[in-house]
């Protein structure tokens, strides 16, 4: 029941979310072509509303920290399942985030 788009680099991610604003964006840390952190603060810049999850293998107290001071909602580790998705999604919903 949901829309979904995906997007596999920064530049793709940049010209969808000029295009439309999604509710929700799952971000990988690292991209084959950019610093999923520094695609968090522009999409926070461009999209205020939008709830972004950061998703990494890559996940340090550290890098947390980081994340969520730069306007992230939650943090998902690698590997994760179809299921932990749709709880986080629950759970922005639940919260009335956004």
């Amino acid at each position: 029941g949901y829309n979904v788009k995906c997007v596999h680099t920064r530049k793709e991610a940049m010209s969808s979310l000029k295009m439309q604003a999604p509710d929700i964006v799952f971000c990988d840390l690292k991209l084959p072509d950019g610093d999923g952190m520094k695609i968090l603060s522009k999409i926070r810049s461009i999209s205020p509303r939008t709830i972004v999850s950061m998703v990494t293998a890559y996940g340090s107290e550290e890098t947390r920290d980081e994340a969520k001071r730069l306007g992230a909602y939650s943090f998902i580790d690698k590997p994760f399942s179809e299921e932990d998705i749709l709880e986080s999604i629950k759970e922005v919903s639940k919260a009335g985030a956004r």
